[in-house]
């Protein structure tokens, strides 16, 4: 998945219903921060393109923060991308760290004490 890329959301009308509605954008905030921005519900439908995208983003930037902000919804595989990236970025002793989670993301990230590995930003 190129880095540029940006999936486009839907009007959130459309978003209700099925589970695997996920829109992302990337934005270089400098030629070694990348922040890129997940909406909707990261999920077995996503999760590999998320894994996908995030993998290159820690590639190409030291510090890579994802904006968790519109983030309805996340399951185990959804964790799994996350986790994924965050493996990555260590092994190239790069940053990854999560910002903003809404609280039913946050509340998924503390259940399974993963807010104790990732980095999360208010």
């Amino acid at each position: 998945m190129p880095l540029d890329e940006a999936v486009p959301c839907p009007p959130l009308s459309n978003r209700a219903g099925r589970a695997g509605t996920m829109c992302w954008s990337v934005a270089h905030g400098g030629p070694e921060d990348v922040v890129v921005t997940l909406s909707g519900e990261l999920d077995l439908v996503a999760a590999a393109d998320v894994s996908s995208l995030l993998k290159d983003a820690v590639s190409t930037a030291k510090d890579v923060t994802v904006e968790l902000e519109a983030l309805t919804f996340i399951d185990s595989s959804g964790l799994g991308a996350l986790l994924g990236a965050h493996s990555a970025a260590q092994d190239q002793e790069r940053v990854l760290r999560l910002r903003r989670p809404q609280a039913a993301v946050a509340r998924i990230l503390h259940v399974t004490q993963l807010d104790e590995v990732f980095t999360i930003d208010p």
